[in-house]
This record gives C-alpha cells, sequence and structure tokens, in this order.
C-alpha cells in the first residue's frame, strides 16, 4: 500500500512542507479560486473494516475540510464584499459548502478548485 502524502499523525510543519513540494505540479487558481488539498479516505475503517472502493469515493465526495494550496490573484480582492479582509489565507485549514468546487484527482491525491466565498470557515493555527 502506498504510504499518503499527508497523515493525521503529521505535524502542521511536516504537512506544510509535503505540500509545499506537490505544489510545483498543480494547476495555478486563476481569478478567485482557491485550491484545496482534500485529506485522504483510509482503506480500512476504525473498526477494522476493509472498504470498497465506492464507498471510499463517496466518502470523499461527502468531505467539507481541506488545506489551502494556492489562492488565485482575485481571491478577497473586492474589498466592498469582504470588508473584514480575506476569509483564509495560504496553509489554512478550512470548512468550506460541502459540494463546492471542481475535484482534480493527481494519484494518489485529491485536490478541489472552489471559489473564494465558498469558504465557511478555518481552524485557528495553534503555532
Amino acid at each position: 500500500m502506498e504510504k499518503p502524502v499527508i497523515t493525521r499523525d503529521m505535524t502542521l510543519e511536516e504537512m506544510e512542507a509535503k505540500l509545499k513540494r506537490l505544489e510545483e505540479k498543480l494547476g495555478e487558481p486563476v481569478g478567485w479560486r482557491i485550491l484545496i488539498k482534500m485529506p485522504r479516505v483510509k482503506d480500512v475503517s476504525e473498526h477494522g473494516i476493509a472498504l470498497l472502493p465506492v464507498t471510499k469515493e463517496r466518502l470523499e465526495l461527502n468531505q467539507a475540510r481541506g488545506i489551502v494550496v494556492k489562492m488565485g490573484p482575485g481571491c478577497y480582492a473586492d474589498k466592498d464584499r469582504y470588508t473584514e479582509g480575506p476569509w483564509c489565507k495560504q496553509w489554512d485549514v478550512i470548512d468550506f459548502v460541502l459540494h463546492a468546487g471542481r475535484e482534480v484527482k493527481q494519484d494518489p491525491d485529491v485536490y478541489r478548485y472552489m471559489n473564494d466565498e465558498d469558504v465557511l470557515g478555518y481552524i485557528p493555527d495553534e503555532k
């Protein structure tokens, strides 16, 4: 089994280092788009049951949390709409609208392009 790029037991610094190396392989978001790295779904449930590929795919589609990898040049540029400034920044862990954006698979990882307005909140950095 291939080792995942990002795991839950990694420190934030380790995640950021791995994501920065991946950054060179990914496309640049345009306009107000944000590129999100989605967490990987494990092959086995917490109870030790092997998950079918269709089950893993459904679980991946129903995730609404990820890491901001890249932001387009127009993200949060509308000062009238975003009076408090940007809602997130690069490397933030964010929550977003469930079926927002377009999924891009770059095996074994999954990314999602979405609009800046689809961000619902972020997890504050613990540094």
